[in-house]
């Protein structure tokens, strides 16, 4: 399956996301969301998707999107370039955008918002230097150098999206369904309220270098569930089992 995050984010909409928690040495705390959420993308994967999605990557996916061979497609927010903008699509007036579905834990499934993470190292000698590179890498001179080189149109500050040169970009690209639907007052609200939320939740987690180790753990057995060869709570219970053995 194409990435860890997808399938922790199809979860966020059913339970818990958290793999691991790292203190009580618990894979899986809601293992009842992990397992509903996998089942349910194994599902619609099994009826609906490409019969090798199991082990395909995004790469290999993105080819029978342009040619409109597939139908639906759940990601982040910065594939309508891809979709719209590339030369080899065949899609560019047939792209409609939606907000992420709801689940049964009442939030929606999410997904990465195709945005840069900046950290500036606590024993850096440079934390000035670094604090404005950060602060220029969310500027409006940033993204109006990206727009003018047709690089990304997603997710920019407020202050270029309400720009000439933004919106111009947006109608000269056929993105106009994209851009109504994210600023949409349903989805723009989301947006922030998301946003709000995630301000105001952040943890710090220190880092860990076995963590692609505990992700791999999960997502190896999450593809064979996809595949068909096994159930979503088998899977669970052999990465948890996998887990446990990194932790020990």
């Amino acid at each position: 399956f194409e990435s860890y995050y997808s399938l922790a984010g199809i979860t966020n909409a059913f339970g818990d996301p958290t793999l691991v928690d790292l203190e009580t040495k618990t894979p899986f705390p809601d293992k009842q969301g992990w397992i509903d959420g996998l089942d349910w993308i194994a599902g619609v994967i099994q009826e609906y998707g490409h019969p090798g999605q199991a082990t395909m990557t995004w790469y290999d996916l993105v080819p029978f999107m342009q040619a409109g061979q597939i139908g639906s497609w759940i990601d982040h927010s910065g594939y309508h370039g891809v979709w719209q903008l590339a030369e080899e699509s065949t899609i560019p007036d047939a792209t409609t955008y939606g907000p992420p579905l709801e689940g049964p834990s009442g939030r929606r499934m999410s997904t990465c918002p195709y945005t840069d993470g900046f950290a500036m190292n606590a024993n850096s000698e440079n934390k000035e230097a670094t604090w404005y590179f950060i602060a220029w890498s969310v500027s409006n001179m940033r993204y109006q150098l990206e727009l003018d080189e047709n690089i990304r149109f997603d997710l920019p500050n407020f202050v270029t999206i309400e720009s000439d040169l933004y919106k111009s970009k947006i109608e000269g690209n056929n993105l106009q369904n994209w851009y109504d639907m994210w600023t949409s007052p349903e989805l723009g609200g989301l947006l922030l309220d998301d946003t709000d939320q995630i301000i105001s939740s952040f943890k710090h987690y220190p880092q860990d270098v076995r963590f692609l180790e505990l992700v791999e753990a999960y997502q190896v057995e999450a593809s064979e569930t996809i595949a068909g060869r096994q159930t979503a709570e088998e899977a669970i219970e052999k990465a948890t089992a996998k887990i446990l053995d990194i932790l020990k």
